[in-house]
Formats: C-alpha cells, structure tokens, sequence
C-alpha cells in the first residue's frame, strides 16, 4: 500500500494506491436512509460517503494489478 499526496496552492491532491483484489468504493455509493432508525440502517459505506463528499474530485482506476484512488480536496477561500 501507498499513499502520496501533492500539496500546491489551490488544494491537496491524495493517492491511495494497494494491490488488493480490483475494488471501487465509489461506484456504489448511496446516501443512507435519514427515514429509517439508526438500528434499521445498513451497516457501512459511510466513511466513503464522507470522503467523497469532502473531495472535490474522487477518482478510481485499476492501473496493472494495482488499485488507485485520487482524491481532489480545494483549499478554501
């Protein structure tokens, strides 16, 4: 596993990178259910939610037999 991120005037650009089984957290997100009580709820997603919501950007991409998650976070102004 690793991670490199680029700090520059505009933000932070992270990159995770692992060479587990091909997974993209993003490609199934779905808010939770705000209706439902806390127990009824599933269980998990909602640190990736967080993230994504967080970032500007979020990318994946298998890249050989490597996983690769880009993260674009804005400074703010």
């Amino acid at each position: 596993m690793e991670v490199a991120f680029e700090v520059g005037p505009d933000g932070i650009e992270l990159t995770y990178e692992d060479a587990a089984p091909p997974y993209d957290p993003f490609a199934a997100l779905s808010p939770p259910d705000e209706g439902a009580a806390v127990e009824d709820r599933r269980v998990g997603g909602l640190g990736v939610l967080l993230v994504a919501a967080m970032a500007e950007q979020v990318r994946y991409r298998r890249a050989g037999d490597r996983n690769r998650i880009s993260l674009l976070i804005r400074a703010a102004r």
